[in-house]
């Protein structure tokens, strides 16, 4: 066979799907992100994500937003994990969230880092655990997040799972 390998279905709809999205066509681009998506494209079923929780070229709607940021995630898309932990955060389904923040927070995004501290903090999903608290907020404090430098600062300051500054 020459020529290049035939790109497939699912690829060929995501990159006309990110073609059109440059073009300003949000509505083609999320009918594009939708049939590559249902055929198991992770990236545009994050892009699809996206569409439905800004309300470009879809109706806004974060239940549907977050059935495509699940299914990105659990189709291996790394960008995908934060945006479903944070929305099952906000529902306040922390067991649910926690594994996606997790896998967010292990790979460094520091605004999963943060919530994952404020659920260590605080219990929310999981036992009250200070030194683990410090140590997501301090992950995300280094890396510049100033919701976990505050909370980071608060909890060096009052002992709180770190060692006391000796006086």
């Amino acid at each position: 066979m020459d020529g290049p390998a035939p790109i497939d279905a699912a690829e060929g709809a995501y990159n006309q799907g990110l073609e059109a999205k440059e073009r300003g066509d949000d509505a083609g681009a999320a009918r594009l992100f939708e049939s590559a998506a249902t055929r198991g494209h992770a990236a545009a079923a994050f892009e699809l994500g996206q569409a439905y929780s800004a309300g470009r070229g879809v109706p806004k709607a974060l239940n549907l937003a977050a059935e495509w940021f699940d299914r990105s995630a659990r189709l291996g898309d790394p960008s995908a994990q934060f945006p479903i932990g944070a929305i099952r955060f906000a529902d306040d389904e922390y067991e649910a969230a926690r594994p996606w923040l997790v896998a967010a927070g292990e790979s460094g995004d520091p605004r999963a880092q943060n919530l994952l501290g404020e659920m260590y903090m605080n219990g929310w999903g999981v036992p009250v655990d200070q030194a683990w608290a410090a140590h997501w907020y301090g992950l995300a404090a280094s890396q510049g997040n100033t919701d976990a430098q505050f909370s980071y600062g608060v909890a060096w300051l009052g002992g709180l799972g770190l060692l006391k500054r000796p006086a």
